[in-house]
């Protein structure tokens, strides 16, 4: 197993997370399930921090003190009979869609090339597809798992069933997940458009988009993303970024007719695409530096004309700052609540918003900022998206998980991780 401990070259590197630099005692690059379960009893018997990386868009998988396992070496991708792939928990989306594009599928994976499979889908997974196929975790059929003791398991619907609920939308809470099994779609190519409107018409525009998304099949979504002006050659902007699961263009302008027949639009078409292509890389370093941010995330119940003012408003009053909303419903919306860990599937839309301030700015303007989001919010708000959400606080948890999701996965917890040693996430404690 390859270790990397402080005085070795590259463990600065392996051990910062996200922008995050940890000290772990080491960092662990197991190369299999039997070196992954090796790295966990390890740990267990030092009575030392796990920490678990199964990709890198998150600050959570370093730590001080502890151990680092980091999935990178299992990034197999196997495309199999009846549409079943298997993935490492190493592997990241960019490479699953380029294996993929060859046999014609997809799986309904996170926006960015560089998210790890591992952290997007045990987390729930909305993506592109999310209204044409569901969650990721709507198309995981199975899964290998790495447990508190050291064991290697199987979980699907008939083994582990308990476990398999858990994974799917409950983070990492209850073991490490090595490898995965999905059932992919069959994907031939996408519709795409890149749609720029005035900045001023944001109300006008999610209405728009809204009344789409309500007449629309489950092969449309889109995506709303404002952006705060970044110097005088960066003014204020407002896009909407459409994607059609399929190859019909004429249906992909109707289903978005509303929004390519808004007077606010200034730019954009609708064009044949490769779903690869919809994965972008990694967002540019800012120069300078940074400043703080002030995220919030909501599942939004509907998508009405109050929210929208709620919405609007609340982006206005954070001002500067970036907001996108995401449409639901479709094949997401027709998932039972309690069928996955993941709640909140009566959700009309996934909106996040954060709001930019100066570095360092004081805790009284942080907590201005969360208390406008949470009055716009209030109502409107069905649960959250943890993948989106920065912070680990118990109210994150509990806006995740209804009261009886939250108690079966506390029993899950309580079977599987009773001395809650995987604890680095959005953490459901076992009592």
């Amino acid at each position: 197993m390859e270790t990397l401990r402080q005085d070795d070259v590259g463990y600065d590197e392996a051990a910062t997370s996200y922008h995050v630099h940890g000290t772990p005692v080491e960092v662990l690059r197991p190369a299999d399930a039997g070196e992954v379960a090796e790295a966990v009893r390890s740990a267990v018997e030092r009575g030392l921090e796990v920490g678990v990386r199964g990709g890198g868009h998150t600050p959570w998988s370093t730590n001080d003190g502890g151990v680092v396992i980091d999935l990178l070496r299992l990034d197999r991708i196997e495309v199999g009979d009846d549409r079943l792939v298997t993935v490492g928990g190493g592997a990241v989306w960019g490479s699953v869609a380029d294996a993929l594009a060859p046999h014609g599928l997809a799986i309904s994976s996170g926006d960015t090339a560089s998210v790890g499979v591992g952290g997007l889908t045990v987390g729930g997974g909305i993506g592109w597809l999310v209204r044409a196929t569901g969650l990721a975790v709507d198309q995981l059929v199975g899964a290998e798992v790495v447990t508190v003791a050291g064991e290697i398991v199987r979980a699907s619907a008939n083994e582990h069933p308990d476990l398999f609920w858990g994974i799917r939308g409950g983070g990492g809470n209850f073991g490490i997940v090595t490898e995965f099994v999905f059932r992919a779609r069959p994907l031939r190519g996408v519709v795409h458009g890149h749609l720029e409107f005035d900045p001023a018409e944001l109300r006008s525009v999610l209405r728009a988009l809204r009344d789409d998304l309500r007449r629309a099949p489950d092969e449309w979504t889109a995506n709303l993303l404002t952006l705060p002006s970044f110097g005088p050659e960066m003014p204020p902007s407002l896009h909407v970024e459409v994607v059609w699961a399929g190859e019909d263009l004429d249906a992909a302008r109707d289903a978005s007719r509303a929004l390519l027949g808004h007077p606010a639009l200034r730019a954009g078409e609708l064009a044949p695409g490769a779903y690869r292509d919809l994965l972008a890389g990694p967002p540019p370093e800012m120069p300078g530096p940074p400043p703080t941010m002030v995220d919030e995330s909501d599942l939004v119940g509907r998508l009405d004309d109050d929210a929208i003012e709620r919405i609007a408003a609340a982006h206005e009053s954070l001002a500067p700052a970036v907001m996108m909303l995401r449409t639901l419903g479709g094949a997401y919306g027709r998932v039972a609540e309690d069928a996955t860990a993941f709640a909140g599937r009566r959700a009309e839309a996934f909106l996040i918003c954060a709001a930019f301030r100066a570095p360092g700015a004081p805790a009284e303007q942080i907590s201005a900022a969360r208390e406008i989001w949470a009055h716009a919010m209030a109502g409107v708000s069905v649960g959250c998206y943890g993948n989106f959400h920065p912070t680990r606080a118990p109210r994150v948890v509990e806006a995740m998980y209804p009261p009886s999701t939250r108690e079966r996965l506390r029993e899950v917890k309580r079977s599987w991780d009773p001395d809650n040693v995987f604890r680095g996430n959005h953490n459901v404690t076992p009592r």
